[in-house]
């Protein structure tokens, strides 16, 4: 399968920069990673799909787990052993080139299996794929710990917009399409995965994201939303609780005890 985004387009997003906190440990005490950090355990076997500079990997590491980073960009890979050796994480690091579609481990490898805003830059046809090699890849009562961007935010109309612009002009940017909480539990539940919890929260972030808020310029010309911002705050502090327009969506999902 040919997938959206080639390796050199991510090579050239992501660059040189770690984007994560200094010490990799604290990434996991960050409020956006609530849900992900009681999961994490000293031990225990963890695979981060689409693993890019490799923040997520450093902080599992960082954790006590043994950390293995995927990415199709070999780049990218390099750049994740450097680092680990750099934070002398790399005895629990492991930074592996390969396609996300066809994981080169065998089953039942992993304890955990991590990815972060990664399936949204894969077809529909590609998303049964996905699901059913993290599947094959857990070990039974393994967890799925998967974090895209949700479709029903303020950033979507934006996506979506370029997205049509690059199929008629693609620019050397990555292919996304966000993604529906609905259709994400489908596709998990379909390859295997029992549901423990989906979650859609930071609508401040999709505001931001969707409106530039925090910039009061674009190309030339002034933002006007950046005069409603406090009005941007209102909303997102009415829908974050109710969990709507919120611009993450986590799903979490186990792998049953009795499968193979």
């Amino acid at each position: 399968m040919k997938t959206p985004t080639v390796p050199y387009e991510w090579e050239f997003h992501l660059g040189d920069q770690i984007d994560g906190p200094a010490d990799p440990a604290k990434l996991l005490r960050t409020p956006e990673n609530r849900f992900l950090a009681p999961l994490v355990r000293p031990g225990m076997d963890i695979l981060e799909a689409g693993a890019g500079n490799g923040r997520y990997v450093f902080a599992f590491a960082a954790s006590g787990a043994r950390a293995t980073g995927l990415d199709f960009a070999p780049a990218l890979v390099e750049r994740v052993r450097a680092e680990a050796k750099r934070l002398r994480l790399d005895n629990n690091v492991e930074a592996v080139s390969g396609d996300i579609l066809n994981l080169p481990f065998e089953h039942n490898s992993f304890d955990l299996y991590t990815s972060f805003g990664v399936y949204e830059h894969f077809t529909r046809t590609q998303h049964r794929r996905l699901f059913q090699e993290a599947f094959r890849v857990l070990r039974p009562g393994g967890i799925i710990y998967l974090e895209v961007p949700h479709f029903w935010s303020a950033w979507t109309l934006r996506r979506e917009l370029r997205y049509w612009f690059r199929r008629l002009f693609p620019p050397p940017l990555v292919w996304q399409r966000n993604m529906r909480r609905r259709y994400v539990v489908a596709r998990a539940e379909e390859a295997g995965f029992q549901t423990v919890q989906s979650r859609v929260f930071n609508a401040w972030y999709g505001f931001q994201k969707g409106f530039s808020i925090d910039i009061s310029w674009l190309k030339g010309v002034p933002n006007p939303f950046c005069a409603l911002k406090p009005l941007f705050e209102a909303a997102a502090a009415y829908c974050e609780p109710r969990q709507w327009l919120g611009h993450t969506l986590i799903y979490i999902g186990k792998k049953p005890s009795q499968s193979r």
